[in-house]
């Protein structure tokens, strides 16, 4: 796919600027996404789509490249950048196809069959009461009695006096 200009200028510079910015914003999101649930279930979808971005940009950036590469003086230096442009696709579907991994993988954990809605870590350990020692290492929370209402109500049992009467 060769783009020669865009507006008049060469589409190479003009272009090249959405792979150097979604590329590396892709792969350090991918990153995080991968190993911080918290930004996973905020930012994974975001991150794969900027990850699709980046892989439907490349084949635009490199065909503009090949029109821009008539455009300048052979040197080593203009051969070295086709060849790093070339073998960068290969390298952005990879980085998709990963992503996307991680984000089936996590929906199909979190919202599947059987799914406890927290990802890998269960709802609640044995013994435990209330989510919030649901942590691994926490100990168990004992159950609490339920409160009993004021003995001025009129549903209050009447209570024994505890004199010996």
């Amino acid at each position: 796919m060769e783009i020669d200009t865009v507006f008049g200028l060469p589409a190479h510079p003009l272009l090249v600027h959405g792979a150097v910015v979604l590329v590396p914003l892709a792969a350090l999101g991918s990153i995080a996404v991968a190993f911080v649930p918290f930004l996973r279930r905020r930012l994974g979808w975001l991150v794969a789509a900027a990850a699709f971005g980046a892989m439907a940009m490349i084949p635009f950036v490199t065909g503009s490249g090949e029109a821009f590469e008539e455009r300048v003086e052979e040197t080593d230096l203009v051969e070295r950048h086709t060849e790093l442009g070339d073998g960068l696709l290969p390298w952005v579907i990879g980085l998709f196809v990963s992503i996307l991994l991680v984000m089936v993988l996590d929906h199909l954990d979190t919202r599947g069959p059987g799914a406890t809605g927290r990802g890998r870590l269960p709802a609640r350990r044995p013994g435990c009461s209330r989510p919030p020692c649901s942590r691994p290492g926490s100990p168990p929370r004992p159950e609490r009695a339920p409160l009993s209402r004021p003995s001025g109500s009129a549903t209050a049992a009447p209570r024994p006096s505890g004199r010996g009467s």
